[in-house]
Formats: structure tokens, C-alpha cells, sequence
């Protein structure tokens, strides 16, 4: 219903506002007729308080009803329970009553008795002698699985015993065999070892031939102080062969000395100061080997010294020879030995004093 605002004339058609939604002000002065109510508006009302109204009274007698009959349904289970137990506790005291009878007592013992030996004769007895057949049955069963593996199991282990008597005597034989090997090896061994060593003898044989003396130093140590008889014989036949063949052998014949033009030099006309440090240092073995054997021709002060130097250290076996040889020339001592020691170190030792007095004066170089 469309209503106009006292105050600002304004129309609203919401029917339930009681001020004006423009301006605030009342619809109606409350002195005289406080929010009054439209037909609609108080049926409306009723409606509502009709459904609440309803539901209270509906729903209050609906829950105490419920409540009710929870109560009752409790009660009668309390007394059915107390009823049953009362009855049972009755039954049980009056059989307990009659079974003290002992006659009752002898019945009932009969026929539990005849009841037991039928339940046992006609249910139990079948089921033990079920039991009993199956169990014998698994019994012989397992018995016969037993004597097969024993059987099977006693021709294994006498296999197996065999195979193992084989394997030990394989062992035995093959350590046998082992040792043989090891012994070969052995041999072998010390054969190749003594086939390197001869040969390495037989390698000192050859430098000591062209001319080393360290060579000849090394043949003359295993000679002397090899473990094996054997090697220190093979030594000594190789020092032997090297002094047999410086014995005879030379290889400065017919050599001559050049001057730095190349002109051959006459050695006799070289001065002994000239001479000496040549023979003693040069680095070409062959002028020192010629030199040295000049040397032989000089009964002069400083040459027996220089020559028995040259006999104790110079590597090449060339000039150790000639020295020897020039020895010989100089005093008239004759070494037993190609390469004079230590026979001629002893002789000088012994003669020094007495050849020093045949020597001439050493001339002076300019």
C-alpha cells in the first residue's frame, strides 16, 4: 500500500516501514495511534505465531513421549534381566537339589558312561584309527624316503670318498712332479746363471784381448775370490788365454808418431821431458805405447819410475806390455809375468838404490 510522508510528501510503497526512507520522519504521530498494522501485516503475524506455537507444544509432548518410552523400554530390559536371572538361579537350585540324590547321581553317572563309550565307539574311535592308518601310512613313507637317501647318499659318499682318493693321489703325483719341476727349474737355472756368467767371463776374455785392463782386473778378482770352483777355474784359463795371446801379440808395429803438419817425428831425437808427460797422459794408447818403448833406450834418472808407473796404471794392456818390455831393455830384468807384476814392483824395491847409480842425468828443456 503506497503511503505519502507527512513531512516531505514523498510516496514509499514498502508497507512495512513506520518512518520516511527520504527523510526520516514518522508515518504517523505515535501519540495517537503508536505502528499501526495493515490487515495483512496481522495476518501475517498470526501465521507465525500459529506454526511456533505448533511446534512448541508438538515437539515438547513429542519429547517427553520419547523420553518416556526410553525410560519403559529400560525398565522392562532391568526387569526381564532380573526375572531371567531369578528363574535360572531357581532352576539351578532345584537341579542342584535333586542331583545330591544320590540314585539320581548313579543315573546320571550310567549314562554318561554309556553315552561317553557310544560318542567314543561311534565318533571317536573311526577318527583315532584314522589318525592312527594315516600316521602309519606317513610313518612307512617317511621310512622308505629315509633308506632311499641313505642309499643314495651312501653311494655318493663312496664316489665322493673315491674321487676324493684320486684327488690325493693326483696331488701326490703332481707334487711329485712339482719337485721334479722345481728341481729342473733349479738346474735350469743354475744353468742359464752359469752360462751368463761364462759368458760374461768370456765377454772380460775379449776386452782384456783388445786391450782393457780393467778387463783383465776383473778377471783376475773372479780367479780369485768366486763361490764357484768352477767359475774361479774358468777365470784363471781366461787370464791365461788373454796373457798367451799379449804374449805374442802386438799392435803398435810399425806405428810412427806425426807432428801437428803430419810429418812423421823421429822418437829418438824427442828430449825425456818431452817424452814423459806424453807417455804418462796422452789420451791416444798408441803414443803412449810407442813412447814407451823409447823409453826402454834411455838409462836416464826418472825413466825406471815412469815405466813402473805406467806397469801399475795404465789402463790399456798395449803400453802395460811395452813397459814391461822397455823394462827388460833398461835394467836386464826379465818378468815372469807379460805385464810384470808383482815382479818387477819387488825387484825395484830390492835394487833401487844400486841401478840409481848406472843412470845418467836427466837433461834439462829449454
Amino acid at each position: 500500500m503506497d503511503r505519502s510522508c507527512p513531512r516531505c510528501n514523498k510516496l514509499t510503497t514498502d508497507d512495512r516501514l513506520v518512518r520516511c526512507q527520504f527523510c526520516g520522519s514518522l508515518f504517523n504521530d505515535p501519540g495517537k495511534d503508536p505502528y499501526p498494522l495493515t490487515q495483512q501485516q496481522e495476518d501475517r503475524i498470526y501465521e507465525r505465531l500459529n506454526k511456533r506455537l505448533k511446534l512448541y507444544v508438538f515437539g515438547g509432548f513429542s519429547i517427553f513421549a520419547l523420553i518416556s518410552g526410553v525410560f519403559l523400554v529400560d525398565s522392562m530390559i532391568s526387569a526381564y534381566q532380573r526375572g531371567t536371572e531369578f528363574l535360572n538361579r531357581t532352576v539351578l537350585e532345584k537341579v542342584n537339589e535333586k542331583f545330591r540324590d544320590p540314585t539320581i547321581k548313579q543315573t546320571v553317572s550310567d549314562v554318561a558312561s554309556k553315552e561317553a563309550k557310544r560318542l567314543l565307539a561311534e565318533q571317536i574311535q573311526p577318527e583315532v584309527d584314522r589318525f592312527q592308518r594315516e600316521t602309519n601310512a606317513q610313518i612307512e613313507s617317511f621310512r622308505k624316503f629315509t633308506v632311499s637317501m641313505e642309499s643314495r647318499y651312501t653311494g655318493d659318499y663312496q664316489r665322493l670318498s673315491a674321487g676324493l682318493t684320486k684327488i690325493e693321489s693326483s696331488e701326490q703325483k703332481l707334487e711329485a712332479g712339482n719337485k721334479k719341476v722345481d728341481g729342473l727349474i733349479q738346474t735350469m737355472s743354475t744353468t742359464v746363471d752359469n752360462l751368463d756368467r761364462r759368458k760374461a767371463l768370456t765377454d772380460l776374455t775379449a776386452a782384456a784381448v783388445g786391450g782393457s785392463r780393467p778387463a783383465l782386473t776383473q778377471l783376475t778378482t773372479a780367479a780369485v775370490s768366486d763361490k764357484s770352483p768352477e767359475m774361479r777355474r774358468l777365470a784363471l784359463s781366461e787370464i791365461l788365454k788373454v796373457k798367451g795371446f799379449w804374449v805374442t801379440g802386438s799392435r803398435i808395429e810399425g806405428a810412427k808418431l806425426h807432428d801437428k803438419d803430419g810429418k812423421d817425428l823421429k822418437v829418438s831425437e824427442l828430449k825425456l821431458c818431452e817424452m814423459i808427460p806424453e807417455a804418462l797422459h796422452n789420451n791416444a794408447w798408441e803414443v803412449r805405447a810407442v813412447l814407451v818403448r823409447e823409453l826402454g833406450s834411455r838409462k836416464v834418472e826418472k825413466v825406471p819410475e815412469t815405466l813402473l808407473q805406467i806397469i801399475q796404471s795404465d789402463d790399456n794392456l798395449e803400453v802395460v806390455k811395452d813397459a814391461v818390455v822397455a823394462w827388460t831393455s833398461l835394467t836386464g830384468y826379465r818378468s815372469a809375468d807379460v805385464f810384470g807384476l808383482p815382479d818387477i814392483a819387488t825387484w825395484w824395491e830390492s835394487n833401487r838404490d844400486s841401478f840409481q847409480k848406472t843412470l845418467s842425468k836427466a837433461e834439462s828443456c829449454p
